[in-house]
């Protein structure tokens, strides 16, 4: 069984091995090939004489995985390195061209001289290449039998069989033991002072040291303190809104377990690295005890501030998970119980070590820790603790509902299936532990308490980055500066938190699966061959290029988006006053930067764009049939963004359409009506048909007021009192003069025609309103008729018409003969 201290640190065995590859790699660089390949070839043939062996310890275990990741790391560099080479070779021998025939003049020497030493060069690299492979089928091979050892190692390890720990021979054996052992603990303390010499204590500073802990303490107490009074939870507020909750949460998780894991790191790395500090302060049982007590209050305190965190036992209206309140608090103390049981399995049996004692006291410790700890886990698992506060949905919003709880159906059928999942190896470690396979039963408990803090750390960084991730893209950065619409922001919110939600699934994996009995070694293989790339055929789908690829063009989009803003906002602005002009530019260097994004992408994905080229040339006669009205739209932007036949804030009229151009894209042109209904017109439409623009060139336009007076009004007078009325309005400008004119006597009156021009097309409606609302009572004021419109009927045969309609009884009436009907 892998003990429970190395357990616990993944990220410096992870560490380790990068460094171990970089440097791997540097001295590759740097040595000759054959020298390299000698060596590959010496510690490859080692490593297959140890596999020979019929046991093989850990510690050789993990040095042959260093020793083959090593190996295949320095083989896969000289192998891109000779690839890297092959193409300039290649171009050179191509731009030499073939040696000439037989029946061909010769060609000069020094020519034949380059193309032979090219040639050499060629096969020099693709020998390496081959080399290459060849040691790295050899290292899969080696690591292949290796893995299968391991797994039979660590399977026999776990099956092995213990005294029943409840048979009395058992119980009368481990227990004096034990006890021995815990009083030989207790009292390190007092044999550590007892055996401490005066000039030991004057060196070690002790009590200099005791006084720079307690006043660390006190100050990190003050702080936490503040901490939580200014970030912390507040009983006050009844129904916080859920980003309030989780920074509360966080600040309550840093406060209760940051803080004192540090303090207890500290005491930790004093206690270990007493020699770096200057004196050995603490040496024999008592450092043993205080440096893995130290690990095991890191663990607690880190747990129990996990729980709280999220659980908010003590104030159901802070929790961060759906939980009815008095589960929550059963929760919360069966995860404290848990810790503390984990922490103290792991001090005592760090500093009593258990491994090193008989197979009685291992069976009953071991079985003791495991049935605690399983029996924790199987009552974390049960259905019904774990049932939904049907108000949680309700208190989760604030007053103004801004923070919505995410779906849950997802995250609670993976959390049943987690639950169940949890409940299974917790019987599984109580069926080995009553069965005598203690090491079994102690890796599943640790394992799964192990796991359990990790996935819940990975919960609470999700919560936090996703928090993030929202106020980053509601900021008035992304709303103003990038102008980003809000549908925009939330198509990018959603695939930054997907993003997210894979690189810790994919972190959780990495970090989990040691804890398990998975070496990390093979771990960072898998993942480096994953990042590599995957081969299909001919084509090799790399995550590591596809992940560049999508940066960097985020990148460029993100920096066009703030150029082209400080170029709208504060450089077009200073060079020219026409918003047309400056919006064309604008969108032109938007536009470019897509381009140079896209560019930059593809090169970032290493694709032949020559390849490219021949696909899209197949495909380009079945595109343009499918797609002729978009390039046609595409084309016709363009020629909207050069040529400016229209521009943004232009009044148009395009067919029945009749507006403003608000934007002009690449496909459509926006135009917003009269009645701010915002109108898509294809701009093939706009450059195929004729359109008015009343501010094409300037402003400026005329308002033409139509008036009809009686015949008998005196023509002059009418001139006289529409000019008036002309010249008195204070939009109407004085050059071009205002006219009034006489256009035609027409069937009911005459019609005049009151002109007068405005500097501002845009006023027209209400300058002409306002005219007529001043022309029609100056007309009546100076006795001018405005007629209704008059028809005149004439009738044949009216006599008879008028006796057929009134009938006998109104032969004495008179008759009315009428001339014209008005």
């Amino acid at each position: 069984m892998v003990p429970f201290c190395r357990r616990i640190t993944p990220a410096a065995l992870l560490a380790g091995v990068l460094l171990t590859a970089w440097v791997g790699i540097a001295q590759a660089q740097q040595r000759p090939f054959a020298y390299m390949v000698d060596d590959w070839k010496q510690s490859l043939d080692l490593a297959s004489q140890e596999l020979l062996q019929p046991s093989l310890p850990e510690d050789r275990t993990d040095a042959l995985r260093e020793t083959l990741s090593r190996v295949r790391s320095e083989a896969a560099e000289v192998k891109a390195a000779a690839e890297a080479a092959l193409g300039p070779l290649r171009g050179k021998l191509n731009a030499l061209g073939p040696p000439p025939g037989e029946d061909e003049p010769a060609e000069f020497e020094a020519i034949t001289t380059e193309r032979r030493n090219i040639t050499d060069a060629i096969a020099l690299q693709e020998g390496r290449i081959k080399q290459a492979d060849l040691t790295v089928r050899r290292v899969e091979d080696l690591a292949t039998e290796l893995r299968s050892r391991s797994i039979d190692m660590m399977v026999e390890h776990l099956l092995l069989g213990f005294p029943y720990p409840l048979a009395p021979e058992t119980l009368g054996t481990a227990l004096p033991d034990l006890f021995a052992r815990l009083g030989v603990l207790a009292a390190s303390p007092w044999t550590w002072w007892r055996d401490l010499s005066p000039s030991q204590l004057d060196e070690s500073h002790l009590y200099a040291l005791l006084v720079t802990l307690a006043l660390a303490l006190v100050a990190a107490l003050i702080l936490r303190r503040i901490a939580l009074r200014r970030f912390g939870r507040d009983a006050a507020v009844e129904a916080p809104r859920y980003s309030r909750r989780f920074y509360g949460g966080l600040a309550e998780g840093i406060a209760n377990g940051i803080v004192p894991a540090v303090i207890l790191a500290a005491v930790w790395a004093r206690v270990s690295f007493g020699p770096l500090f200057g004196a050995e302060v603490i040496t024999g049982d008592f450092a043993e005890a205080i440096r893995f007590g130290s690990l095991a209050g890191i663990f607690f305190f880190l747990a129990r501030a996990m729980s709280r965190a999220v659980l908010a036992p003590e104030l159901p209206a802070w929790r961060l998970v759906p939980l009815l309140p008095h589960n929550a608090r059963r929760i919360g103390m069966v995860i404290t119980a848990l810790a503390g049981i984990a922490a103290l399995d792991f001090w005592l049996a760090q500093t009593l070590d258990i491994a090193g004692e008989s197979e009685t006291v291992q069976s009953f410790y071991l079985t003791l820790a495991s049935l605690l700890e399983a029996g924790g886990v199987l009552f974390l698992a049960q259905g019904p603790l774990w049932r939904v506060d049907p108000t949680f949905d309700r208190a989760a919003t604030g007053p103004k509902g801004e923070a919505k709880p995410e779906p849950r159906r997802a995250m609670a059928r993976l959390w049943q299936i987690i639950r169940i999942a949890a409940g299974l190896i917790a019987l599984a470690t109580l069926g080995s532990a009553l069965l005598g396979y203690a090491n079994l039963a102690a890796y599943l408990a640790k394992a799964l308490l192990l796991s359990g803090l990790l996935l819940g750390g990975l919960f609470l960084l999700r919560g936090l980055f996703r928090e993030f991730i929202g106020v980053a893209l509601r900021s008035r950065f992304a709303r103003d500066t990038l102008e980003f619409q809000h549908a925009t922001r939330q198509l990018f919110k959603f695939w930054l938190r997907i993003l997210l939600d894979v690189f810790l699934i994919a972190a959780g994996a990495i970090l989990v699966l040691p804890m398990w009995g998975v070496p990390l070694s093979e771990i960072w293989t898998w993942t480096w061959e994953i990042l590599q790339g995957i081969t299909v055929g001919n084509v090799t789908v790399s995550i590591t290029d596809i992940l560049a690829a999508l940066l960097v063009f985020a990148l460029a989009v993100v920096l066009t988006r703030i150029l082209q803003r400080v170029l709208s906002d504060k450089v077009l602005p200073k060079i020219s006053g026409d918003t047309g002009v400056q919006h064309s530019l604008s969108a032109g260097f938007g536009y470019l930067g897509l381009i140079l994004a896209a560019a930059l992408a593809v090169g970032a994905l290493g694709l032949d764009l020559t390849n490219l080229a021949l696909i899209f040339g197949a495909l380009s006669v079945g595109i343009g049939f499918g797609l002729q009205n978009v390039a046609n739209n595409l084309v016709s932007g363009l020629i909207l963004l050069i040529e400016r036949p229209v521009k943004v804030g232009d009044w148009v009229v395009v067919g029945a359409n009749e507006g403003f151009v608000k934007r002009i894209r690449l496909r459509a042109t926006e135009i917003e009506t009269f009645q701010k209904a915002s109108i898509l017109i294809p701009n093939s439409d706009i450059v195929s048909q004729a359109v008015v623009n009343w501010t094409y060139k300037d402003r400026y336009g005329r308002v033409d007021v139509p008036i009809h007076v009686a015949y008998d009004s005196d023509i002059s007078q009418v001139v006289e009192v529409l000019d008036g009325c002309l010249r008195a309005d204070r939009e109407i400008v004085d050059w071009p003069a205002p006219e009034v004119l006489f256009r035609r006597i027409g069937e009911s009156a005459l019609e005049f025609e009151a002109r007068g021009y405005i500097a501002n097309i845009e006023w027209i409606f209400q300058v002409r309103s306002r005219l007529l609302m001043a022309m029609y009572p100056a007309l009546r004021e100076a006795g001018i008729e405005v007629p209704f419109p008059q028809r005149d009927l004439h009738l044949k045969n009216a006599d008879q018409l008028s006796g057929a309609v009134e009938g006998p009884e109104a032969e004495a009436a008179p008759v009315i003969r009428p001339r014209s009907v008005t």
